[in-house]
């Protein structure tokens, strides 16, 4: 029987059974098409900062900034330090200062910049709405989780964990000894499972308060090479943008759609596209954007953005890990660690902290 099963090996599975694997857990992780290649962790950019409107969310991305600063596994890093500027509604001022009076600037600065600061870059300045702000983050940047993933499910397999890539898992369960999943033709037991799916979690079980959202991003081109390098967050007009070299750029910030499952999403992309086009030259204060394409992207959300994290209510050997609402990629390593470390401190019995 394996310690730990972790059902989905995109970027939260794949970190989870990296950390498992490398603590000596018998580790098992199962995925129904391939490493990175499906749901948020497929679609995702991967913005990564440190600065959240939510305090909880914001420890996280200083512990996930710090993973990923300090990427250790072999091959090249998936984190590309590029800076960020960060602009806050002037609704919203008030309540950043406040997150950031107690905020220790030393290891990842974050600069307040009103819109007469030199510091700001003079393309820039249209998007700062009147006595508002701008958070620049030297130290943000962006990953590429698919390659994260990947990286972390050769690592597990490496220290010893079993990977099952195109296997489906069609139910699950647990007993008050151990927990199981079922695949088309046979059943697998562990200690305990952890359900790292995304949005496709609540095909397995009842995730409370857990929804589907659509995240249309889209990939397009400034034909004069005009794509600042660094990534631009703007709340008023709910535009963000990442860069991919100098001619090219991700956008998004297009109207989203909720259901229940992702399979019931609906997804406008060509009505997307025009609007993350729109964004983008609002952003790089710039017509000359060319639209390329828009993806279907989506991901598990909660109505406070907070993921969940532990024990299903139901089932106490069911671990939730997913709900991270689109904003998952700058912190999940350092969920990651932790889980794992509370996994292993459960020799068999006991309750997930």
């Amino acid at each position: 029987m394996k310690d730990v099963i972790i059902v989905g090996a995109g970027l939260m599975g794949s970190a989870l059974a990296h950390q498992c694997a490398r603590l000596g857990l018998d580790t098992m992780l199962i995925e129904a098409g391939s490493a990175g290649g499906a749901g948020a962790t497929a679609h995702s950019r991967g913005i990564v900062r440190v600065y959240d409107p939510h305090p909880k969310l914001m420890e996280w991305a200083v512990r996930g900034v710090r993973e990923w600063s300090n990427w250790t596994l072999p091959g090249p890093s998936p984190f590309v330090v590029c800076g960020l500027y960060y602009f806050v509604k002037r609704a919203n001022r008030e309540a950043a200062l406040a997150a950031l009076s107690g905020y220790d600037h030393a290891e990842f600065p974050i600069d307040v910049l009103p819109a007469s600061s030199p510091a700001l870059p003079d393309k820039l300045r249209h998007l700062v709405e009147g006595d508002g702000i701008v958070l620049h983050e030297p130290c943000a940047g962006y990953a590429d989780t698919r390659l994260a993933a990947r990286m972390f499910v050769q690592s597990a397999k490496e220290h010893g964990a079993t990977v099952l890539e195109g296997s489906k898992v069609l139910r699950v369960g647990c007993n008050e000894e151990s927990a199981h999943v079922m695949l088309a033709h046979a059943t697998l037991q562990a200690r305990r499972i952890v359900l790292a799916a995304g949005a496709a979690t609540s095909s397995l079980a009842q995730v409370p308060g857990m929804f589907c959202r659509s995240i249309p991003l889209s990939s397009v081109r400034s034909p004069v090479k005009a794509v600042p390098p660094y990534c631009i967050i703007d709340e008023l007009s709910g535009g963000y943008i990442r860069p991919d070299g100098s001619e090219f750029l991700f956008a998004g910030g297009a109207l989203q759609h909720d259901a229940a499952r992702h399979e019931q999403l609906l997804f406008d992309l060509p009505g997307a596209g025009v609007r993350n086009a729109e964004l983008a030259q609002h952003l790089t204060g710039t017509q000359a954007i060319e639209l390329l394409d828009t993806r279907p992207g989506y991901d598990g959300y909660t109505p406070d953005f907070m993921p969940h994290i532990g024990p299903s209510p139901d089932a106490e050997r069911i671990i939730f890990a997913t709900g991270f609402s689109g904003r998952g990629a700058k912190y999940i390593p350092a969920v990651a660690v932790e889980l794992a470390r509370q996994l292993a401190a459960l020799s068999g019995t006991g309750v997930l902290s």
